[in-house]
């Protein structure tokens, strides 16, 4: 499978990784790694995030919708 970003650009290029959020196949050069906080549910409130976080592939697209500041709305 050929890296996505690399067939855009016209150049054939092995992909490593797929992106976790999109699945499309990324090169060493595209594929961004980002840490995934990992929580688990706890009987008193809820949810506790883990201290070690996992790792993460996504493409520059992702990373950047995933990343973006959040709006907040009210009515």
């Amino acid at each position: 499978m050929n890296c996505l970003e690399c067939a855009k650009e016209g150049v054939s290029r092995l992909a490593v990784a797929l992106c976790h959020s999109c699945c499309a196949a990324l090169c060493l050069d595209h594929a961004e790694i980002v840490p995934q906080r990992l929580e688990m549910r706890v009987p008193v409130c809820g949810t506790a995030t883990l201290p070690i976080a996992a790792r993460q592939v996504l493409c520059h697209t992702c990373r950047e919708a995933i990343q973006q500041p959040r709006e907040l709305r009210t009515a």
